[in-house]
């Protein structure tokens, strides 16, 4: 009887110093922080309120064009470049076939920022005045302001071919064949700038400038040559190292194939690697132990107390 209590003594102990490694394991595998919330932004979608641009009404006198156009002279020179255009506009009405209106109204939208407009109006004089050599020249300024530099040089070279004796409009080509990389076109377009008007200091200033822009540009293409080869070298090592990559990629897909077969036994050992298994394993052995010293001592001491009995 005594054995059997003893028994269930022990098996008691062992089974407390089991669920009690477990329940360390369990703690020390516990994350101590909580999980983050990430919280998206509140996107508000924001709408800019329309703005019509439009254009100021004045007193009109209906009879003679000619009132118009010296309130929108003096419009103009105030800077109220809507009232001038609303001006020229009615003038246009009574004189439609004056090129000059068109011209100065298309002036008018050039300051104001409105290019398009001012194309237009410039057409309209030149349709009306094909040697209109101000309307050619504006219509240049204008088409380069919104990029269209083929356009614009060939406005310019038709107001030369009107007067070949127009300073300003070689310096301006001169500068849009700068903008197009053509710097031999460009310099000739200010030497002839300077040649008709030799205080024309701007040009000597646009000039060296193409000078410096044509030297960078000839030695980056002279650098882009010289690097011609040692990129086609560095294809050629690359083109060869493409099957070598490509058989690293499979033995490493083969590689990720067989780990994911051995799964269950890898993660059976990368268990049993863990620190924290040694923890529970060594504190639940020491409570083991302890339990079976007790039982031990007190089979000893039974076994030292029990009396010897004589036949």
């Amino acid at each position: 009887m005594r054995v059997r209590s003893e028994n269930a003594f022990m098996s008691i102990f062992l089974v407390c110093g089991i669920f009690l490694s477990i329940f360390i394991i369990r703690c020390i595998d516990k994350p101590v922080g909580g999980y983050g919330q990430d919280i998206a932004p509140d996107s508000k979608e924001e709408h800019s309120p329309s703005v019509s641009d439009g254009i100021g009404v004045t007193e009109k006198d209906p009879n003679l064009a000619e009132a118009c156009i010296s309130r929108a002279v003096l419009n103009y020179s105030k800077g109220q470049y809507d009232q001038a255009i609303s001006d020229y506009t009615r003038a246009i009405e009574i004189k439609p076939g004056d090129a000059a209106i068109y011209y100065n109204r298309g002036n008018a939208f050039k300051a104001n920022g409105q290019y398009d407009q001012a194309v237009s109006d410039y057409t309209r004089a030149i349709v009306i005045n094909p040697l209109y050599i101000e309307a050619f020249y504006n219509r240049a300024i204008a088409g380069k302001a919104k990029g269209r530099h083929d356009q614009a040089i060939s406005d310019l070279t038709r107001a030369l071919e009107i007067n070949p004796r127009l300073a300003e409009a070689y310096h301006n080509r001169g500068n849009l064949y700068v903008i197009k990389g053509l710097y031999d076109e460009a310099i000739l377009d200010f030497d002839k700038a300077i040649e008709v008007c030799p205080k024309y200091d701007i040009a000597y200033t646009d000039r060296d400038n193409a000078y410096k822009a044509q030297a960078e540009s000839e030695a980056k293409a002279q650098a882009k040559a010289k690097a011609i080869p040692r990129a086609e070298a560095k294809a050629q090592v690359e083109a060869n190292a493409i099957p070598r990559v490509e058989a690293k990629a499979q033995a490493e897909a083969e590689n990720r194939s067989n780990e994911s077969n051995g799964a269950p036994v890898n993660l059976i050992i990368e268990k049993l690697a863990e620190p924290k298994i040694y923890i529970g394993v060594i504190i639940g052995v020491f409570i083991d132990l302890i339990g079976l010293t007790i039982v031990l001592l007190k089979r000893r001491k039974s076994f030292i107390i029990q009396p010897v009995d004589y036949f």
